[in-house]
C-alpha cells in the first residue's frame, strides 16, 4: 500500500515537473521568436538593404570627390593659355569647367535625394508598422496545459 501511494505521488510530481519544463521551454521559444522578430529579422529584411544602399551612395559620392580632385589637379597643370591674359583666361576656363561640374553634381545629388526620399519614407512607415505589430509572447502560453 505505501508503494502505491508513493507511485501515485511520483506520477503527480512527474506530471507537474514535465508541465513546468514544457512551460519553461515555451517561454524560451517565445523569447527566441521575439528576439528574431525584433532584432534579427528586421536587420536582415529591412536594414541590410538600407545599409547597402547608403554604402553605395557614399561610395559613389566619395569616388566622385576623388575624381573631382584629380580633375582639378589636371586642370591646374594642363590649362596653360598663351598671351597677355594668361592668368585671367586660365582661371576663367577653370572656373567655367568647375561651375559646369558643380551643376552636374548638384543635379545628381538632387536627383538621388528625390529618388530616395519616397522609398525611404515608405521604408520608415513599413518598419514602424512592423514593430507595432509585434507582441510578446509570440504565441499563447498556457500553464498547466489542461486548463482553458
Amino acid at each position: 500500500m505505501p508503494q502505491l501511494i508513493g507511485a501515485i505521488l511520483i506520477i503527480i510530481i512527474a506530471v507537474w515537473v514535465v508541465a513546468a519544463v514544457v512551460w519553461i521551454v515555451q517561454w524560451i521559444a517565445a523569447g527566441a521568436v521575439w528576439f528574431w522578430q525584433v532584432f534579427l529579422m528586421p536587420f536582415f529584411v529591412y536594414f541590410t538593404p538600407a545599409v547597402l544602399m547608403l554604402i553605395v551612395t557614399v561610395a559613389i559620392f566619395w569616388g566622385s570627390m576623388i575624381a573631382v580632385k584629380n580633375y582639378f589637379a589636371s586642370l591646374t597643370n594642363n590649362v596653360n593659355p598663351a598671351g597677355s591674359l594668361e592668368n585671367v583666361l586660365r582661371y576663367y576656363i577653370i572656373s567655367m569647367l568647375t561651375l559646369f561640374l558643380a551643376i552636374i553634381y548638384l543635379s545628381l545629388f538632387i536627383l538621388s535625394l528625390w529618388l530616395s526620399y519616397e522609398p525611404g519614407q515608405q521604408f520608415v512607415d513599413h518598419v514602424i508598422e512592423y514593430y507595432e505589430s509585434i507582441i510578446f509572447p509570440a504565441f499563447k502560453i498556457q500553464f498547466p496545459f489542461w486548463k482553458n
